[in-house]
């Protein structure tokens, strides 16, 4: 500290806040301490800090920190890019086994894309037509088959 005035104490109270908290997991874990540093970690990161208003990890990346837990009760999946949003570990009790299915297997079209990455959709058939009258007027409804969707999909 006299050497260092600009740290104001901030480092030597993390330091002591992480060392009660290793102190207090030794006592209560044990030789399984390996196995709860994350869970310390996790503590720490999402608790609040009255110094800086916020907890460490919402400073550092914006939003709260999500458990680490990884094991008997949550897994962790492998999640495509697009779902990237996603955070990929689930408890148990969100999952259930899936059951394989045809009709859960998409195909990919190709989609022709403009130079500023929209796309056009096509209509290629009329499916339906339909007139409903009203007292002064004549309303007609069409349904539209499109290029590039399903016969469910039609509007």
């Amino acid at each position: 500290m006299a050497f260092h005035p600009q740290t104001n104490g901030q480092s030597e109270r993390t330091i002591q806040v992480l060392e009660d908290m290793l102190r207090a997991c030794v006592m209560d874990f044990g030789a399984s301490l390996d196995r709860h540093l994350p869970l310390a970690e996790f503590a720490y990161n999402n608790s609040y800090h009255s110094s800086i208003q916020i907890a460490p990890f919402e400073v550092l990346y914006g939003r709260r920190c999500r458990s680490p837990i990884v094991g008997e009760v949550a897994y962790k999946l492998a999640l495509p890019p697009s779902l990237s949003a996603v955070h990929p570990v689930f408890h148990v009790s969100m999952l259930q086994k899936y059951i394989s299915d045809e009709s859960h297997v998409l195909s990919l079209d190709y989609v022709e894309l403009g130079p500023d990455l929209t796309f056009e959709e096509k209509p290629i058939a009329l499916l339906d037509r339909q007139v409903q009258k009203l007292t002064t007027t004549e309303i007609a409804s069409v349904k539209v088959q499109w290029k590039h969707r399903s016969m469910g999909e039609a509007t």
